[in-house]
């Protein structure tokens, strides 16, 4: 993009007063679920191309039937896979503006896809534009490269412009750009970018600025709310990243390699060019490469075209060193505060545990090319160094396609295992009922390491019940299985069933603990290990054993206690002067305090006053009075000891 002159920041600075800023809010069309399972940050609840058609990617062309050009500019909502993996050499670049998209790069067979643009075109050296909104792309790579002209607009990827939000690119690679590896820029809003990897922007390539190794740039003039978390930079001289002017930028967890001496005075830099920038910078990891100065701090801020208005939140950063790891420096700065700004939420750890993840996982790692393989073999050996010429690019097999009889993007393989039909188009539709479009449930389980994992509970965790049929909750963490199943103790598994998060449940007859065991299973037929919980199932009534005064007793004592002694444990919530009433035979309520003894399984009523003499009194103890399971006191069952729910007695 079109650069700006700059001010450095000589020496330190006083803390400015905050500007005020009003961060930009955009449409987000009605979704069920995330743009993917797991995905985090700015824009990431939108849909993509969710309920679309389905654009197949059959051959490496720049363009016509069957290119990712075609998918790209059609128009209306759409998935994009891919049923070959090689390099796509562009003659100019891809340009989105049509929304609603999903490019599903880790649907490409054998080696994957890389973008690249021919090397003697005269026209452009970018290898894509995001000119519109509610667009995700995964999986792909962006490695430009050297071309007959440089210029400043030559990014592997920018997301640009007014009415541009909602977009998210997740697990892709850019490398050898002739300008910024990725560049957010004028207008943009809802930006995330995560768990890339960002490498080895060129630097002497011909730029019109000169040397020009840029890795990630997220600036203009009204930009908003970018996330930037996750991400592998490697070998970039400058703006690791950079953010100018955007509020609010979150960039944390990122993992920063061999970074040079490049412009201001900090590896990430913040500066006020062309806005009043909003930074919350969080538990990134910095490790030094052979083309790093051993004294450039690891942030920093500087004044640009709007003043000092920068303002910045910093915590749990960390640099590698020969004798340890240690806290980020950061350079003399202004603008420092000290609570984040709000942002949307990221999953984050520690630094140190970042750069085990990050490396473990970044870039378009499905299957990871050589350029990827190197890249993360270098931040792990200490080795790596700029570059100004793109290459070499590695040969990437086509792969073999799985057999489609539908042509719905779906193999017939998995649509028979999971109950969609290969012989009928229905990509589209939630037959699991999870949020996501069939066809997104195929796409995002080839990206699924682990089994499923899940948890249940009975009855939302009642500790007992009275009813052989009960409930089971069930929870999982996202992506959510795909099938579940169940057992009573002792018993076989019932058969695979479409998960749920509730479900219907009988238990094994017979009062006693039970216990029910639930396992769930993938898309890709990985199971869980069983998990269980148990309940007391108590279906028998609660009984009165004895009551004091007896049943027809006379002479009792004026100032006597009424008990009555139960079988079981009663719910205290059951038990008051409502549920256990004294009257004189007359019917006139007596006024008393009624009180339960959990330990004793006893019910006392003490009346308030002495009992009137020579009088006959009645005790009623109401079926409302429930044991711990709800079962009710039942005066109706013949035979029953619990008759002793009305009796009388006669005072002396």
């Amino acid at each position: 993009m079109k650069r700006f002159s700059i001010a450095l920041l000589a020496g330190a600075a006083a803390v400015v007063a905050a500007v005020g800023f009003v961060p930009q809010a955009h449409p987000v069309p009605a979704a069920a679920a995330k743009a993917f399972p797991g995905a985090e940050g700015f824009g990431t609840s939108t849909p993509g191309g969710r309920g679309g058609q389905v654009c197949t990617v059959t051959n490496l062309n720049d363009a016509g039937p069957g290119s990712l050009r075609s998918c790209v500019d059609m128009a209306g909502p759409r998935y994009v896979v891919f049923r070959t993996g090689g390099t796509i050499v562009l003659e100019t670049r891809l340009n989105v503006v049509q929304p609603y998209l999903t490019i599903a790069g880790q649907t490409a067979p054998g080696g994957g896809i890389t973008l690249r643009m021919d090397p003697v075109s005269p026209t452009d050296l970018g290898t894509m534009d995001v000119l519109t909104h509610d667009v995700v792309i995964r999986y792909l790579r962006f490695r430009p490269g050297n071309g007959t002209t440089g210029k400043d607009s030559d990014d592997a990827l920018a997301i640009v412009n007014p009415g541009v939000y909602n977009v998210v690119v997740d697990h892709c690679s850019f490398s050898w750009a002739v300008d910024e590896n990725v560049n957010t820029y004028d207008g943009s809003t809802d930006v995330t970018v995560s768990n890339s990897i960002i490498a080895e922007g060129l630097n002497n390539a011909g730029h019109p600025l000169g040397p020009h190794s840029k890795g990630f740039l997220a600036g203009g003039i009204d930009a908003h709310n970018v996330s930037i978390h996750h991400n592998l930079f490697v070998s970039n001289v400058d703006r690791n990243p950079q953010v100018s002017g955007v509020s609010v930028a979150d960039v944390r967890n990122n993992v920063v390699y061999n970074y040079g001496d490049g412009s201001g005075n900090g590896v990430t830099l913040e500066s006020s060019s062309k806005g009043a920038p909003r930074v919350n910078w969080v538990a990134n990891f910095y490790k030094p490469g052979p083309g790093s100065p051993p004294d450039r701090a690891e942030f920093a801020t500087y004044n640009g075209s709007t003043g000092p208005t920068e303002q910045w939140y910093g915590e749990g950063n960390a640099r590698w060193t020969a004798g340890g790891i240690l806290p980020a420096r950061v350079a003399p700065s202004i603008g420092q505060v000290g609570t984040p700004f709000p942002a949307a939420p990221v999953t984050t750890t520690s630094a140190a545990q970042a750069y085990t993840d990050v490396l473990a996982t970044a870039g378009a790692s499905r299957v990871r090319d050589a350029v990827d393989a190197r890249l993360v073999a270098e931040v792990v050996s200490g080795g790596g160094s700029f570059k100004d010429t793109a290459g070499p690019y590695p040969d990437l097999a086509a792969g073999t396609a799985p057999v489609d009889s539908d042509g719905d993007g779906m193999p017939d393989s998995y649509e028979s295992a999971k109950g969609t039909n290969p012989k009928v188009a229905d990509a589209t539709g939630d037959l699991n009922g999870n949020g996501y479009d069939n066809i997104e449930d195929w796409f995002n389980s080839l990206l699924s390491t682990k089994p499923p994992a899940g948890t249940m509970a009975i009855d939302a965790g009642a500790a007992r019940t009275r009813l052989a049929a009960v409930t089971l909750d069930l929870a999982a963490p996202d992506p959510a299985p795909d099938l579940m199943r169940f057992k009573n103790d002792g018993d076989g598994w019932s058969a695979w069933a479409r998960y749920a998060p509730t479900t219907s449940w009988k238990l094994q007859p017979g009062d006693g603990n039970r216990t029910v065991w639930a396992q769930f299973e993938d898309a890709n037929d990985r199971q869980s290990a069983p998990v269980s919980d148990d309940i007391v199932l108590d279906s028998t009534p609660p009984e009165v054993k004895k009551v004091k005064p007896a049943r027809g007793a006379t002479g009792v004592r004026r100032d006597a206690r009424i008990t009555l002694k139960l079988t079981e444990a009663l719910d205290p919530a059951s038990v008051d002067r409502h549920s256990v009433v004294l009257k004189e035979a007359a019917s006139k309520k007596v006024r008393a305090k009624v009180t339960y003894l959990p330990g004793k399984h006893k019910i006392v009523v003490k009346p308030k006053s002495k009992l009137a003499a020579e009088t006959t009194y009645k005790v009623k103890v109401r079926t409302t009075v429930e044991d711990l399971a709800g079962n009710p006191l039942d005066a109706t069952k013949p035979g029953h000891r619990s008759h002793a729910l009305t009796w009388k007695f006669h005072t002396r």
